[in-house]
């Protein structure tokens, strides 16, 4: 039955006025409701309660992921590690980290000294052509800064990490591709505990503890990229910085920083084994991790 302002159009009925089918807009309502019931209705608020085991395993996950000694190398490294799991699965971005470190090329100069064999390396992993310009972008960065940018950060690390944010914020500035996600990652690696980098599992636990009402973000907005707006990136991570002072008051066997709290979101339901970790730590080839002895 057609009303006025419709007529049928091929079996579906179609709304003059928007110029488009109903049923398409109803699909893509649909579609959309899927979606949100398959990343944030994942879990539900109940499924966030952390107990002895998961802040143990929040507090091991750290331990291994965290670079004790760092250098302007691993440093760089860890950038580079950060930026290939850009949405990539894990034993892709292992196997593309190794292919770079068996060719030479976690050190910036390399990459951008011989940027036609890069690519190459790049491409036969079917890595985007993205991933190419953000590496050589942070090759440059690196680079230029002379060592400077690194010392600012291993000065901040042994101090009071006042400047951390700052930091992050120039490596965010001046890298192409490189985010606050991105950024946080490598920055937690290096030792930092104010930083979440935010990634599906601590979207899910942002929208059960209503952090995106609160801040007024959209849950359409976070779902349109799987990722937070950069405008809002801080005050989510602010809200959920909240959430990890009242855990550190309330428990009397941990310290719970923002590193921490990553770790145990993350580490709640992410696959991640010491085992496993072990297994990627002990490969020459992709070891990142090789100069951890200092605790």
């Amino acid at each position: 039955m057609m009303t006025m302002g419709q007529r049928t159009f091929d079996h579906f009925e179609y709304n003059t006025d928007l110029q488009q089918p109903v049923i398409g807009k109803l699909r893509r309502r649909k579609e959309r409701k899927e979606k949100e019931d398959r990343i944030f209705n994942y879990t539900k608020p109940s499924d966030w309660i952390f107990d002895e085991r998961d802040w143990k395993r929040a507090v091991e996950i750290r331990e291994h992921e965290r670079i004790y000694s760092l250098t302007s190398e691993t440093a760089f490294q860890s950038l580079v590690f950060s930026i290939l799991s850009q949405k990539e699965k894990y034993s892709k971005q292992v196997s593309m980290y190794s292919k770079l470190k068996v060719a030479g090329f976690l050190e910036p100069r390399k990459i951008i000294d011989e940027p036609i064999r890069f690519s190459k390396i790049m491409k036969k992993s079917s890595l985007s052509e993205d991933k190419i310009g953000y590496l050589t972008s942070l090759s440059e960065f690196w680079t230029s800064s002379n060592g400077s940018y690194f010392k600012r950060v291993k000065k901040d690390l042994k101090s009071d990490q006042s400047n951390g944010d700052q930091l992050r914020d120039e490596i965010v500035k001046n890298v192409k591709g490189v985010a606050y996600k991105t950024a946080s990652l490598a920055f937690l690696k290096y030792g930092y505990e104010d930083f979440f980098s935010l990634d599906i599992w601590h979207l899910r636990y942002a929208k059960s503890q209503d952090v995106f009402e609160k801040i007024g973000l959209k849950n359409e907005t976070v779902l349109r990229r799987l990722e937070i707006p950069q405008n809002r990136y801080k005050k989510v991570e602010a809200e959920l910085g909240k959430i990890a002072k009242e855990y550190d008051e309330s428990l009397e066997n941990y310290k719970v920083t923002n590193a921490v709290m990553d770790a145990c979101i993350w580490g709640k339901y992410a696959n991640w084994t010491p085992k496993a970790k072990e297994g990627y730590r002990n490969n020459y080839s992709c070891n990142i991790f090789s100069h951890n002895t200092e605790k």
